[in-house]
């Protein structure tokens, strides 16, 4: 049996294989938790990639993108180890196809360039005959395009991509070697071929179960709450039998990619749920049976998680985090980047919000941090701080700047083997737009922090 396990070394990046309509960004955004900003790459489209030369494009610890498996392993050095997420074809083709329909898709110019005249049309097509429309341009975009990106072959005989991949030049400036041209069977069997080498293979259509394989294997904690982000919400629906079959049949090679990455997802998730229970499992759960209870999973990804993050983190004697930094914690939001260039984080949208850090375990320490605001100043005074279950007291300082200063000392006793989860409480989270009522910010906000310090007590 294969281990699933994989550790994020430093030396081999991590490469999010990005197909388009299958719930990507909200997995990216918890993708994103777990690596410094400025070791993520900010080229996620091929335009941008060529921009930029053969060397430039290397070193960073994450990518993330719509570029086929195929291409991004000839442009990396370093074989990066590799996660996806697949989607029903069915479902898929109709996501996309209310998602070129959409005022904010039609609207784009890279799209208007690419696509022209057809956008209109698309727009007056219904279901059925946007099935039909093999003429489009616009169609490449999801017939079978998930072979495409899975397989590690090469391209499609058609794939302009491998007309332009020579333009690049490897270290000692010859052109990069351009991926072999494929007939579809051959992508297929590529595909096919390449995915149980894949390090995850998740599944849209089982988001939250994904997610809990994604996180075993990599001994990470999901920060950001999942959310619906790119959603498209105009999709038809009481759809008759006979166009799901023409769609099924358009895409009849994603169909067979997608059932062998079903029973691969299965097969991993029985996987991790059996080794959680050998690792960390009680002597009364030994006799359970397969699925597990949802809370007896998150107990034992628990317990996993922070073995793993004792083995993969060594203790610190003073930390100074900031938010540009990796985040091990839960309900938080995405980091934001101020006019000034500090990186950000809300609590929320929960009351609780969680960080962990490891921390030498025979000193006191004093902890410090910095609370830029909170929507409303009941949310601030309600602010209560732990540190693994213990609540401290804290004195708090108002800044020049307006910031609020917590300050607290927490004893070793608190500390255990020195493992510190701080958590954050406030009475509640409030909605951006019971404040502001002309935003369209949609998010339920605690207090924003700036950074967090704790130092050794001599």
């Amino acid at each position: 049996m294969t281990n699933i396990e994989r550790h994020c070394d430093g030396d081999t990046p991590v490469y999010f294989l990005h197909i388009p309509r299958t719930a990507g960004l909200n997995f990216e955004s918890i993708l994103f938790d777990q690596f410094q900003m400025n070791r993520i790459s900010p080229h996620q489209l091929i335009d941008d990639i060529f921009a930029d030369t053969h060397a430039q494009f290397q070193g960073f610890d994450l990518y993330s993108g719509h570029i086929p498996y195929a291409l991004m392993r000839r442009m990396l050095v370093r074989k990066p180890l590799t996660v996806t997420m697949l989607r029903d074809p069915i479902a898929r083709f109709i996501s996309y196809y209310a998602f070129i329909r959409t005022p904010r898709f039609q609207a784009e110019k890279q799209n208007q360039l690419i696509m022209g005249d057809e956008l209109e049309r698309v727009t007056r097509m219904s279901l059925a005959e946007f099935v039909e429309a093999r003429d489009l341009r616009i169609m490449r975009g999801v017939q079978n395009e998930q072979c495409l990106m899975v397989c590690a072959d090469g391209l499609p005989l058609d794939d302009p991509e491998a007309e332009r991949f020579g333009q690049w030049l490897d270290p000692q400036g010859a052109p990069l070697s351009k991926p072999p041209t494929l007939s579809p069977s051959e992508v297929l069997a590529g595909a096919l071929q390449n995915l149980p080498l894949l390090d995850f293979v998740g599944l849209t259509e089982r988001f939250q179960e994904s997610l809990d394989v994604l996180l075993y294997t990599f001994g990470w904690k999901a920060a950001t709450m999942v959310r619906r982000v790119n959603a498209s919400t105009n999709k038809p629906t009481d759809i008759d039998q006979a166009t799901l079959n023409r769609i099924a049949d358009f895409n009849r090679d994603d169909v067979t990619l997608y059932q062998a990455a079903t029973a691969l997802f299965d097969e991993r998730y029985q996987q991790m749920s059996r080794e959680l229970l050998e690792r960390y499992g009680t002597r009364q759960q030994a006799a359970l049976k397969l699925p597990l209870a949802r809370e007896t999973l998150l107990e034992l990804l628990e317990q996993h998680y922070q073995a793993r993050f004792r083995a993969d983190h060594q203790p610190a004697v003073d930390v100074h985090y900031t938010f540009d930094q990796p985040l091990s914690g839960t309900s938080w939001h995405v980091r934001e980047v101020k006019s000034d260039n500090r990186v950000v984080r809300w609590t929320g949208p929960e009351g609780h919000a969680t960080l962990d850090f490891l921390l030498t375990p025979d000193a006191d320490y004093m902890l410090q941090f910095c609370v830029q605001a909170s929507l409303t100043k009941a949310v601030l005074d309600s602010l209560k701080v732990a540190i693994n279950g213990h609540a401290i007291g804290t004195r708090v300082t108002l800044q020049a700047d307006g910031s609020y200063l917590y300050e607290a000392r927490i004893p070793k006793r608190d500390l255990a083997d020195g493992f510190a989860r701080l958590m954050l409480t406030v009475s509640q989270t409030v909605e951006v737009r019971s404040v502001q009522p002309d935003s369209i910010d949609p998010r339920k906000l605690g207090v924003v922090l700036t950074w967090i310090k704790f130092t050794r007590v001599a």
